[in-house]
């Protein structure tokens, strides 16, 4: 069961890697004689799309210009980047609780790809806040340890025309059609809104004697009906309670719209089975 914890987090960190390179990607092309800038407007180009976002009820805040000297060595895709100017804004909105919030894009790259990376912060940051870091207060955590979320992916033995569905997906928030409205956006619907999962890792690195064990998994158990409760009974989750220390894990359990899911014995399945199911459960969202 650890292998499907490792591979969904193996997942995540390419996919993190992947966003850095989307929000990077062409700027090589661009001008490479002394200074560069980059002057396209996105307030200006985006603005139906930020229509959609906020509901037609929102100001830019602030519009910044920045310099960048650059950087040779970087492994996400910016090496060889000569200094470059761009723009910052920064718009402040209410979401669909009413709460003041505040969301910054830059001119650099994907406009979509931010919005992406948006959204899974917002929702991820919130559980863990609410949730995650309250029940595990106080416990041996490893650095591999956390609550991460993600947007579904086509199964990978689909045929080839749908093997891009979820970047299909994404590419469609900076455009009105498919622009997730940020002002009716709350954590608790989130599920509901969008095709999102979380991982959720308990990865203890200590060693611990057995009382504390059975009052980790029922701390777990209590977490994960409560995230679900308050998600609307709409909560997409695999959760992995395990110790680094000597490779086991004590327990597991996945939610996939609400719903508690069994995929056989431990060990009987891959990762990707699991992500296939979430697929399937989102999948009129694609559509």
């Amino acid at each position: 069961m650890k292998k499907l914890c490792l591979s969904i987090l193996t997942i995540i960190v390419l996919f993190a890697f992947s966003s850095c390179n989307i929000l990077n990607f062409g700027f090589f092309e661009k001008e490479k004689r002394g200074l560069s800038a980059y002057e396209a407007d996105y307030a200006k180009e985006y603005e139906n799309t930020l229509n959609v976002m906020f509901d037609n009820n929102w100001t830019v805040k602030s519009v910044e210009t920045k310099y960048d000297e650059g950087e040779e060595d970087c492994t996400c895709g910016y090496a060889g980047i000569n200094p470059h100017t761009y723009w910052v804004w920064t718009i402040e909105y209410h979401d669909g609780n009413g709460e003041l919030k505040t969301f910054v894009f830059n001119n650099l790259g994907s406009f979509s790809a931010q919005i992406e990376w948006y959204v899974l912060n917002y929702t991820a940051d919130y559980y863990k806040e609410n949730f995650y870091d309250i029940y595990t207060k106080d416990w041996p955590l490893a650095s591999s340890a956390g609550l991460y979320a993600s947007f579904a992916e086509a199964p990978l033995n689909k045929d080839k025309s749908e093997e891009n569905t979820r970047k299909s997906y994404s590419d469609k928030f900076d455009i009105p059609e498919g622009a997730i409205c940020f002002s009716k956006l709350t954590p608790a619907g989130a599920f509901e809104m969008f095709p999102i999962y979380f991982t959720i890792n308990v990865d203890l690195d200590e060693d611990f004697n057995e009382a504390f064990k059975e009052n980790a998994v029922k701390q777990i158990e209590a977490m994960t009906k409560n995230m679900n409760e308050f998600a609307n009974n709409k909560l997409t989750a695999n959760v992995c309670v395990s110790n680094l220390r000597d490779g086991n894990n004590y327990y597991y359990q996945v939610y996939i719209q609400g719903e508690r899911q069994f995929f056989g014995i431990d060990g009987e399945f891959e990762g990707f089975v699991f992500e296939n199911r979430v697929f399937e459960s989102y999948k009129d969202m694609f559509e």
